[in-house]
């Protein structure tokens, strides 16, 4: 007896893992032929539903007729999922976020994009399917609910109140602590009261905007509740609203429903008042059903395969294609998308497919010299082309372009054709900057010097210093003069320039002034014409006039401009050196040199001559002065000679 048992407790305990764990058969690799994996064949009773985590696709989440089970590996083993005292979730719908986004109870499901669910009189909460917290509790049945992104604002279509055997409406606004019924408020409008809420959907962002559906109706408030009206659609009839569905699509509500002329009619509105119509077709047999939603996409069913439309129902395109044209009928059916992925369960044989294709993502970027057009994530179309216009920001040109990571250059736009696959493409700035190219002529210097580069928009000073004896005689920039500025600044720079600096040695002269018969002269140093100098010079003899020519003793002349006078008394010669001039003269001789050439001392009188006068060398004046780079004038009215020497010359 104890070894029939223990056989019979075995067999149980067979069948009981058969049941539970979904035995998975056949299980094969996916298919790169075609967009479908298969993931394998799943022994369940009939009405199996089957969806899949998008965070981690070895997690897949089973519902055996009332019973919740969940895997972790890929379907190969399976546990039960029990909440409150081992009741099993029920589970028969999923959101396009994926499977930790559902809401679950006693047979119904709801969703708006939360990871909240209910079961009987409870509001659940899971992040992970492993740890399950209560949000709310209340003391009727749930029928429906929505939840506010921030978990405050609750609210909750019911089974029949027992005591008044009429439907309620339920709001909370402080995250589930205490709910007031607001049933009163929609049963005036309900064609038939004993009707249950059985779709709630709010306006993300303005929950007070909400409406509240069932088999017979459709209600909205705009104020949270406190008052209803029944929605209001341009085309579609009042008394059609048992064929009236409304959804929160694409952050606007959705309205879908049939005309007077039984056309199907699309109209969505961002507020719940203004709707305005999408698109209209015919009514057409075997149309689509069983609507999923991803990404701006409809994904329904026309028959049993599936297909998806990208202009609000008006065009559906196969997506059929991959999966088998027959499978064995011995199980149930399921479709569902969730996260990125479409899971398809005919027959008990569970496909799976990537919807990301049918919606490829192009992410843009840009660093912060400038922007891209349209930014961020973009959406597009199945084998639809998207361009992308790059635009610097002032002061900032396009350094590279990279698609997928790789440069195309610094174009400004660029267009992705036949688009089946997630790309991205990221603009690179760079800031523009010009030269400035000093130049400084011999004499001084300008600072900062060379080739310097700016900003686009910046200013730059320039500072321009004479060398000792010089000054700016000039500034020239671009090539025109502004003048013998000492600093030059450029300012908003959004061109190359240049700038020149011409520097010119300031005047010096040395005037000394003489008087036949005096014997002293008169000695002035002048800078730029001012007088930084004067004195009297004595002289050994004072000037004569002979042979219509001025002689003097030349020595206090030559030395207070700088030079030498030596005298050789054996040659009886006189040599006077200033710069780079040497002359060389002799007593009576009327050829002299210069720098070592034969030179007459005067052309028109050859009785001109050095001679020597009281003991005193007299030389001619004029000659040895102006071949020493002087000027030398002449006033016969006061028998005045002046001497001029500058550093430019006479």
């Amino acid at each position: 007896m104890k070894r029939f048992l223990s056989m019979l407790m075995t067999i149980l305990l067979v069948l009981s893992v058969l049941q539970v764990g979904g035995l998975m058969q056949n299980r094969v690799k996916a298919d790169t032929t075609n967009d479908w994996e298969y993931l394998g064949y799943f022994r369940t009773i009939y009405n199996v539903a089957i969806l899949g985590d998008p965070n981690d696709l070895n997690h897949i989440i089973n519902l055996d007729n009332g019973k919740c089970s969940q895997s972790w590996d890929g379907g190969k083993t399976w546990k039960h999922f029990y909440i409150d005292n081992n009741q099993f979730l029920d589970l028969l719908g999923g959101g396009p976020l994926g499977i930790n986004n559902l809401y679950f109870y006693n047979g119904y499901y709801y969703f708006d994009g939360l990871d909240h669910f209910d079961l009987i009189d409870k509001i659940y909460k899971t992040k992970d399917w492993k740890k399950i917290e209560v949000v709310a509790k209340v003391d009727v049945d749930i029928r429906s609910f929505w939840i506010s992104p921030d978990e405050q604002i609750i609210y909750i279509g019911s089974y029949l109140n027992p005591t008044s055997n009429l439907r309620q409406f339920l709001r909370s606004l402080d995250g589930g602590k205490t709910f007031t019924d607001l049933g009163n408020k929609i049963l005036p409008l309900l064609t038939n009261k004993h009707i249950s809420p059985d779709r709630i959907i709010a306006n993300s962002s303005n929950s007070k905007i909400v409406v509240v559906q069932n088999a017979s109706d459709a209600l909205i408030s705009f104020d949270g509740g406190e008052s209803f009206q029944c929605l209001s659609v341009d085309l579609i009839p009042r008394d059609s609203a048992d064929s009236l569905s409304v959804f929160w699509f694409n952050n606007k509500f959705l309205v879908i429903g049939k005309d007077k002329d039984n056309h199907i009619v699309y109209e969505e509105s961002a507020d719940g008042k203004n709707f305005q119509v999408i698109t209209s077709f015919p009514d057409e047999k075997n149309d689509i059903g069983f609507w999923q939603w991803y990404n701006g996409l409809i994904i329904g069913l026309k028959g049993l395969k599936p297909y998806y439309s990208d202009d609000y129902g008006k065009t559906w395109y196969d997506l059929s294609k991959g999966l088998p044209d027959n499978l064995p009928r011995d199980y149930g059916f399921g479709f569902y998308v969730s996260g990125d992925y479409l899971y398809y369960n005919y027959e008990a044989h569970l496909y799976r497919r990537n919807l990301k294709n049918l919606r490829p993502v192009i992410t843009s970027l840009a660093d912060s010299g400038g922007s891209i057009n349209p930014s961020e994530k973009v959406i597009c179309k199945y084998k639809d082309s998207q361009t992308f216009t790059i635009t610097p920001n002032i002061g900032y040109k396009i350094k590279d372009v990279l698609v997928d990571g790789k440069s195309v250059g610094p174009v400004s736009t660029y267009t992705f054709d036949n688009i089946t696959q997630e790309h991205t493409i990221e603009a690179q700035f760079e800031l523009i900057t010009y030269t400035i190219t000093t130049l400084a002529g011999s004499g001084g210097s300008i600072t900062p010097s060379g080739t310097i580069t700016v900003k686009y928009g910046e200013s730059k000073n320039f500072t321009i210093t004479p060398n000792p004896n010089y000054k700016i005689k000039d500034i020239l920039v671009d090539g025109k003069s502004v003048g013998s500025v000492s600093t030059y600044t450029f300012t908003d720079i959004t061109n190359d320039h240049t700038l020149q600096a011409l520097f010119i040695e300031q005047k010096k002269e040395m005037i000394i002034t003489l008087q036949i018969g005096i014997p002293y002269a008169k000695f002035v140093r002048t800078l730029d014409d001012k007088i930084i100098e004067s004195k009297i010079l004595i002289l050994d003899s004072p000037p004569i006039i002979k042979n219509n020519r001025t002689l003097l003793p030349i020595r206090a002349v030559v030395e207070a401009l700088g030079g030498t006078v030596e005298w050789d008394a054996t040659e009886r010669k006189v040599t006077v050196s200033l710069n780079y001039k040497i002359i060389e003269l002799w007593i009576g001789k009327s050829v002299a040199k210069v720098n070592d050439i034969d030179t007459p001392i005067d052309l028109d009188n050859s009785k001109v001559v050095p001679e020597i006068i009281n003991s005193r060398t007299m030389l001619p004046l004029r000659f040895v002065t102006e071949n020493l780079g002087a000027k030398v004038d002449w006033d016969g009215s006061t028998q005045t000679i002046t001497i001029t020497y500058s550093n430019r010359g006479g």
